[in-house]
């Protein structure tokens, strides 16, 4: 592997089989946005890719978490044009297919990873952050040319970038972006809920997370789970089909292990039994040789595989851009053999006093409560405001026996035996429904309803609402 420097972007390159590969690297993503500007980086994809027009080039872009790439594979002289013409369109996006571009975005409704772990990172860090991977973007279409230029002006450009490439740069290669630093990977920052718990959400299966030390032995130990998931639920008890896992870095030395299962709703409670069980198992004991070794066999053959090549050039890159020591493949793999059964075991052991259960919610809850041995999460461990309690209005849409508490702190909703608060030091977002009412939404991702007409002088909750709320935080409620 090779790095060298393209003017101001660091360029890393190694020899691949077939045609010349060029993948185009920014250190931004949907973690990098708000509740409010969500979809913003997405806009700016679109509107750079849209600037190449009809092209036969085998190109694409993708935005991630923490990661934007332009890609494209094909001749070296197309190769090179595309580079250049996404650096122009970056530099000068063509705001004038704004509208367009945010209703082709909406209709794409992509998401940045697996949508089970786009629920854990949710649950753990709230909407902020990484954890806004989990929730919709409710004002996309309110995004203003201006604010979709500032977003380009701060992360797409020079400082912050990276290119790989699959063969040395070409003579002709040029990258006209505009001058800028390098932004910081903010970490992220967890909800006080406690850990470890579980809970129900409207997911497909079963989800675990945990958060450790961003070491390989995590890592290691995270694959073996898997691996003995697989051949436990899969090859013979038949209980789940899928059975993947995923890491994110949340800061440079912590990161966030994921695994999902696809298990049918029936079997839910065993599938979480199981999992659960068998994290314990290798937390106490550690993996075995066996399990070792079929890791690194495993780790040895993918790195080993040239069509893997691109992926490993892309991880130094984003490593690069995050502001951490970038490994190359073989540095890699170095690195995982140096891992020992015991470093695994504390590793795990760690992490598992984060643990993260999330279930379908609509399995036996019951069975899963019994199975698990782990205290259910609550709703929400925000203290409800004092101040003013407004009363229900006779003729409301507000469920009968509901009040809503008003103080210069926040909100607080009483309604179905549910305590609800919003305070607006955690505030994300105020959505202005056509209707006439607003939804006030907080860190932790739940949201209260503020109509005037539910309340007996409700006028003044609007008004409430309106002096502490900052104007960032208003948007017009988009209709699906």
């Amino acid at each position: 592997m090779h790095q060298v420097e393209v003017d101001g972007v660091p360029v890393v390159w190694q020899h691949a089989p077939g045609p010349l590969r060029a993948s185009l690297l920014f250190r931004v993503g949907r973690r990098d946005e708000t509740f409010v500007t969500g979809g913003i980086t997405h806009l700016v994809e679109h509107l750079a890719m849209g600037a190449l027009g009809r092209t036969h080039l085998d190109c694409n872009a993708t935005v991630e978490l923490g990661v934007t790439s332009f890609t494209a594979t094909g001749r070296e002289d197309a190769v090179v044009e595309f580079l250049a013409r996404i650096c122009a369109a970056l530099s000068d996006l063509p705001t004038d297919r704004l509208a367009t571009e945010a209703s082709v975005v909406r209709a794409e409704n992509s998401v940045v990873d697996h949508p089970a772990i786009a629920i854990l990172l949710a649950c753990r860090y709230g909407a902020r952050g990484v954890g806004l991977a989990g929730f919709d973007e409710p004002a996309l279409s309110a995004l203003t040319a201006g604010q979709v230029r500032a977003h380009a002006g701060r992360y797409f450009v020079r400082g912050n970038a990276a290119l790989t490439l699959t063969g040395p740069p070409p003579a002709a290669l040029n990258l006209p972006l505009p001058d800028g630093g390098q932004q910081s990977l903010l970490p992220g920052t967890p909800l006080p809920l406690p850990r470890p718990t579980w809970s129900d959400h409207p997911l497909d299966g079963v989800a675990l997370g945990m958060t450790g030390p961003d070491v390989e032995a995590l890592a290691t130990g995270a694959r073996i789970l898997r691996n003995r998931l697989e051949d436990d639920l899969r090859h013979h008890r038949g209980l789940a089909y899928d059975i993947g896992w995923g890491s994110h870095l949340i800061r440079p030395d912590q990161a966030h292990i994921a695994l999902h299962l696809d298990p049918r709703t029936p079997d839910v409670p065993t599938v979480a039994r199981a999992s659960v069980q068998a994290l314990r198992a290798l937390a106490e004991a550690g993996p075995t040789e066996e399990d070792l070794a079929h890791d690194l066999s495993g780790f040895s053959e993918f790195v080993a595989d040239e069509r893997t090549i691109p992926d490993a050039l892309d991880a130094y890159a984003a490593d690069l851009l995050a502001g951490r020591p970038p490994l190359t493949a073989a540095q890699r793999l170095h690195a995982r053999e140096q891992v020992t059964g015991d470093q695994v075991r504390a590793a795990v052991q760690e992490a598992v006093g984060s643990l993260q259960l999330l279930v379908h919610e609509q399995a036996d809850l019951d069975a899963v409560a019994e199975g698990v041995h782990l205290v259910r999460e609550p709703r929400s461990v925000i203290a409800p405001v004092t101040g003013r309690t407004l009363r229900r209005r006779l003729f409301s849409d507000a469920p009968r026996g509901s009040s809503l508490t008003i103080g210069d702190q926040g909100l607080t909703l009483q309604a179905d035996g549910v305590t609800t608060t919003v305070r607006f030091a955690d505030l994300v977002g105020v959505a202005r429904h056509p209707e006439g009412f607003y939804c006030v939404t907080g860190v932790d991702g739940l949201s209260i309803p503020v109509d005037a007409a539910d309340w007996k002088d409700g006028e003044a909750a609007v008004a409430l609402l309106r002096r502490h709320a900052p104007d960032h935080f208003w948007f017009d409620s988009e209709s699906d």
